[in-house]
């Protein structure tokens, strides 16, 4: 496996320009969704690899939408979330589809040259799989959790072999789960809960051995800038190292929401 991006230049250069482009953005105010350096990188893989159609499983309140939409005017997005009740920004490019995204028909849809974005807390793992299986080899891992954080099985964990002991299912699903819905049972879980997100992963080398073999890129993006403790309290070192800041002197970063969780790009062969 190897590194796409690697012209810190390049991504030096792209800051004023991204930050011109963030500071227009609709929802200001995006608790629970991407701050600003997980907004760049999103932006700048968008941009550089230019898929013409963008898939988005989890979409919260519309900002990932826009910012796809803004990055890739041209592209077509479907964009799925288990549900749009908190949505507040709605763009005209995408579809919205409130189901789990691999549930969806896409035999009528080209996805010779796509792009996956998984922001929605299920397994890493399988969402790879099934992106595979549909021809999407580009995908954007939103939260890719440290050993032993997170909620669901993240990439970190796959190639670490340490499984991931909690259940793979979040607390706001497991609400849902009660919504009267016109699915059948089985597709009801599956819409909420993704496939077998319910299960506990137990350390294994398959899976890192299988992900590596059909990785031809992946690469934790870099933050703009972040504070001196990672979000879990501990210095960036060991699992939770990080590349280093692109612009760790820029003032205007210092008063937007700068958490950032290690978001990843990956390039399936």
């Amino acid at each position: 496996m190897t590194d796409r991006f690697t012209d810190t230049i390049d991504m030096q250069n792209s800051v004023s320009e991204f930050l011109d482009v963030y500071n227009s953005r609709p929802i200001k105010e995006n608790a629970g969704g991407m701050g600003v350096n997980h907004s760049w990188a999103l932006w700048f893989v968008l941009r550089h690899v230019n898929p013409s159609v963008v898939v988005e499983s989890g979409v919260w309140k519309g900002h990932s939408t826009w910012l796809i939409h803004t990055a890739l005017p041209n592209a077509k997005i479907y964009s799925f979330d288990v549900s749009f009740s908190r949505l507040e920004y709605k763009c005209p490019a995408s579809t919205y589809i409130e189901r789990d995204w691999s549930l969806f028909d896409w035999s009528n849809v080209d996805l010779s040259n796509s792009l996956a974005l998984f922001d929605d807390h299920q397994n890493c793992y399988n969402r790879l799989i099934q992106a595979y299986w549909y021809g999407i080899r580009h995908a954007i891992i939103e939260d890719n959790y440290p050993t032993g954080q997170g909620d669901c099985y993240s990439l970190k964990q796959v190639i670490a072999r340490s499984g991931a002991p909690k259940i793979q299912m979040s607390a706001n699903s497991r609400k849902r789960l009660g919504r009267e819905l016109y699915y059948s049972i089985q597709e009801r879980l599956y819409q909420y809960i993704g496939h077998h997100q319910h299960r506990v992963i137990s350390p294994n080398d398959y899976d890192s051995g299988n992900l590596q073999q059909r990785l031809e890129h992946y690469q934790i993006m870099p933050p703009l800038n972040v504070g001196k403790e990672s979000m879990y309290g501990h210095p960036w070192t060991g699992e939770y190292a990080r590349p280093e800041e692109i612009a760790p002197d820029d003032p205007k970063l210092q008063q937007l929401d700068r958490a950032y969780n290690f978001m990843t790009y990956v390039k399936m062969k």
